[in-house]
């Protein structure tokens, strides 16, 4: 993580140096952090340059508004709050720098002032959803639940395709012991957004209030790491390739090999370890990108300066593990993913990792032991349970074989090759109409898929023999 030091105020209150036009102004042409070459290099490359075009045309709201946004993006709240002030005083009615300077405004611990700054936004721009929603929050933090209702329903019209305003919604209702309404609103949320951790948390509140407790236990359980998610305004993206933090980094090029845009990622990490060389996270991330970009020996390159760094790290071994496989280097994998496992003796996605390379080299004997303890650590991955059918399949013990592809499926109902497999063990154990039902459901899920047709093709000459 990169720290970026906040200064303390030195006169005023501010902690800026100020630049003056020639003949005074009343406010500073170009707010300017006190100590800016003792910063992160990273971010004082990145503000510099923003400060240089800044005073290019000092006149230009937009351009203080982008200078105060790169330090909103690195935690520099009191010069943010400070450049977003500038741009209103050149241009009252840009919206997105006041909805900003609200949000500085809280970072310094002005939370009445962030509120009469949302306030003022929604008066002026009632078209504008994220400071609606966000106004809600803060009226929820405030204990005003029926005030934040309003709030939330205006966002939700304005950005129905966003999950923030549902899960506002479902907030207020749950303060107000409305759950069915909450369930309703957070089923919705979770529509768009499966993955939002809040989403999940106040799922779990409205079903304990419900008394469904197996349920609420569940998503509590999903949620327990759950953050406020604000409605994404047109600068969110932006501010988030302004962060010189390492780890914002990291996630900004993951997010972007998510989108199918791997080349993107790789400038980011490639930039961001141009300026902190030998940064193990950085190199690791990389490396996944390597792999993920189908170029597992540049991979393999950057993640053995990485274990060179730092002997000690668990993702290290794990992603050169993946490198290795990716090459077809399985002795070598093994190899790696053991001294995962010995770095970080509970991580069942390592053992699965071990279990299945044993597999593929026919070690079946003792592939068991990783994969059964894969299981024991991660109960819930279809993945792990599969490959423990085909170890039993390999090993003749059919009957176990089922059970294990029966959990596989049980787990995830769309996977077909767990149906596959309950098909193979139904075979082996004589059930043929047990291996019809696998097989029908396999052609109902993946009706296009070679291996189904190979079943079907086998099926029929066993039967009509």
């Amino acid at each position: 993580m990169v720290a970026l030091t906040v200064f303390v105020a030195v006169i005023g209150g501010l902690a800026y140096a100020l630049s003056h036009r020639p003949g005074g102004d009343d406010g500073p042409v170009v707010v300017v952090p006190t100590g800016l070459d003792d910063l992160d290099p990273q971010f004082r490359s990145l503000a510099k340059r923003y400060i240089d075009w800044t005073r290019e045309e000092p006149s230009s709201a937009e351009r203080h508004a982008q200078l105060a946004l790169v330090y909103a993006a690195n935690q520099v709240w009191l010069e943010a709050r400070a450049s977003f002030e500038k741009a209103l005083r050149i241009d009252p009615n840009h919206t997105l720098a006041r909805y900003y300077l609200a949000i500085a405004r809280g970072e310094c611990g002005d939370r009445d002032g962030e509120i009469e700054t949302l306030w003022d936004i929604v008066g002026r721009n009632a078209d504008f959803a994220p400071a609606y929603h966000r106004l809600g929050v803060r009226l929820i933090e405030l204990g005003e639940h029926e005030s934040a209702g309003p709030q939330f329903r205006r966002a939700v019209a304005l950005a129905p395709n966003q999950a923030a305003g549902y899960i506002g919604l479902a907030d207020a209702a749950v303060r107000t012991g409305e759950y069915g309404e909450a369930v309703k609103q957070l089923t919705k949320a979770l529509s768009i957004a499966p993955g939002a951790a809040q989403a999940h948390y106040l799922l779990g509140l409205a079903y304990r209030g419900l008394g469904r407790m197996d349920d609420a236990k569940r998503e509590l359980t999903m949620g327990q790491s759950a953050m406020k998610l604000y409605l994404s305004d047109p600068w969110t993206i932006r501010k988030r390739e302004f962060s010189m933090n390492v780890a914002d980094q990291i996630t900004l090029a993951d997010d972007y090999a998510m989108a199918g845009q791997p080349d993107k990622g790789v400038e980011i990490l490639e930039t961001a370890l141009k300026w902190h060389a030998g940064d193990v996270a950085i190199l690791n991330a990389l490396g996944v990108v390597y792999i993920n970009r189908g170029q597992p020996a540049r991979a393999r390159e950057v993640l053995l300066e990485a274990a060179a760094a730092d002997d000690a790290r668990f993702e290290t071994y794990a992603n050169l593990s993946a490198a290795e496989l990716a090459m077809g280097e399985r002795d070598q994998a093994l190899t790696y993913i053991e001294r995962a496992i010995e770095l970080a003796p509970r991580i069942a996605h390592a053992h699965f990792v071990r279990g299945r390379i044993l597999l593929w080299e026919s070690r079946n004997e003792e592939a068991l032991e990783p994969l059964h303890t894969a299981i024991r650590l991660d109960p819930s991955n279809h993945f792990s349970h599969h490959d423990l059918g085909n170890t039993y399949l390999n090993l003749g013990r059919s009957a176990e074989a089922l059970e294990s592809f029966e959990a596989a499926f049980e787990r995830s109902p769309s996977f077909h090759p767990a149906l596959l497999g309950i098909f193979e063990a139904s075979l082996q154990l004589g059930d043929y109409e047990q291996a019809r039902r696998a097989l029908a459901n396999a052609e109902r899920i993946a009706p296009n898929a070679p291996q189904v047709h190979r079943a079907r093709q086998r099926l029929e000459r066993i039967t009509n023999r």
